[in-house]
């Protein structure tokens, strides 16, 4: 029981350290000399946002927001990527269903008035036929303007309404960073060693 509970302890203070948006995920001191300047990105609160957001926090690469997608693009996490582009393939298919029941439902709506106003049908058919018609064109318009506009959201930056959950961004933003930093250092070492052998 204390063995689980002694790794238990570890393992949260190893994801505070390595994952907390305001703690440098390596020692500047322990870094190559190309990597020591290198924005890395960070998790942070969004201030004086340029478009309306409901999630407040947000991804950072020094002072340039990233999206959830652009995030996912970076730690080439397949799985996330398809999640943060699932609703933009989908879009054009809602935005044609949209569309149809809009049309739809004009067509029944003044169908409807037109036996309304010629008295030839009882008002309890005709009456709600119009009606009914314009419930389901709003209805039309509604799901047109929701899917041309929320299906961008995961491809905005800020980020109205985050895709990914605040546990998935911490470990990607920890990857990336990883990886930016050993990258850059392997790449600095690859262009020195070559210079230090004319020598």
């Amino acid at each position: 029981m204390i063995r689980y509970f002694i790794k238990f302890w570890i393992f949260n203070i190893w994801a505070i350290f390595f994952t907390s948006p305001h703690v440098a995920l390596a020692d500047d001191n322990a870094l190559c000399p190309a990597a020591q300047n290198l924005p890395q990105l960070t998790i942070d609160k969004i201030h004086d946002p340029a478009i309306p957001v409901i999630d407040e926090w947000q991804v950072f690469w020094g002072n340039m927001p990233l999206s959830d997608y652009q995030l996912a693009e970076l730690a080439e996490h397949d799985v996330l990527i398809d999640r943060t582009r699932a609703e933009i393939k989908a879009r054009g298919t809602w935005v044609y269903v949209g569309t149809v029941m809009a049309s739809l439902g004009t067509a029944i709506s003044s169908f409807g008035w037109i036996l309304y106003g010629q008295d030839k049908q009882p008002q309890t058919v005709s009456l709600p036929m119009a009606l009914g018609g314009i419930a389901l064109g709003a209805l039309g318009l509604i799901t047109i303007t929701e899917y041309v506009q929320t299906p961008l959201e995961p491809l905005t930056a800020p980020t109205p309404v985050h895709r990914l959950t605040r546990d998935e961004v911490r470990m990607l933003v920890s990857q990336i960073n990883h990886r930016l930093y050993r990258d850059i250092c392997k790449a600095s070492l690859e262009t020195r060693l070559p210079e230090e052998s004319e020598k």
